[in-house]
């Protein structure tokens, strides 16, 4: 284990506390309502733009940035409401725990998938592997693991993981387990 290791045990920990806070209904509903907030105000924020130009008289570039934040928080913000009362609903039901726990699941996956973009980023930005060498690499038990999980997520990846490990092949996945046995098998995703 070394000190990549440490670091993402630690981000995946407090992710997994967050997660536990807020719980699984609240989670994926704030992440929703980022996504349809962001669709919603690139779709709509021109006609608000233009709506507050009619109602207040002042026309500058700066009522497109005001809509988009009007529109993009209005949605967030109903989402959010949304969330809470769904969250409401389970607790009454008793389900309080169950989602503490999935919300804990979730937020381990979704900072997963966001270190894994990190570490495809960082290989496309430092192809030399100066940053992180060769050798932390072949030391870290998570390293892998979570370098692999957004072109298991996104196929389109697959055909660019070569990037991240120009010199490893679908046996090295395979036999990954007998060799390193803190890591996990990943030969799911080919």
């Amino acid at each position: 284990m070394n000190v990549f290791d440490l670091f993402i045990l630690i981000v995946l920990l407090i992710a997994a506390t967050a997660g536990f806070v807020k719980g699984f209904v609240l989670s994926p509903t704030a992440l929703a309502g980022w996504i349809i907030g962001l669709y919603i105000s690139f779709k709509f924020a021109s006609l608000i733009q233009f709506w507050l130009q009619s109602k207040t008289g002042y026309e500058s570039s700066l009522m497109y940035i005001l809509a988009f934040i009007l529109c993009f928080g209005a949605v967030v913000v109903v989402m959010y409401l949304i969330g809470k009362s769904v969250q409401k609903i389970i607790e009454m039901a008793a389900l309080g725990l169950f989602n503490r726990l999935a919300g804990a699941v979730f937020g381990v996956l979704k900072i997963s998938l966001l270190l894994s973009a990190l570490i495809y980023l960082l290989a496309t930005v430092d192809p030399g592997e100066h940053l992180i060498t060769p050798e932390k690499k072949a030391q870290s038990y998570f390293y892998k693991p979570v370098a692999m999980l957004l072109p298991a997520v996104l196929p389109f990846m697959q055909e660019n993981w070569k990037l991240i490990f120009p010199d490893s092949n679908k046996n090295d996945w395979e036999n990954q387990a007998d060799t390193n046995p803190g890591a996990l098998k990943l030969s799911f995703w080919m």
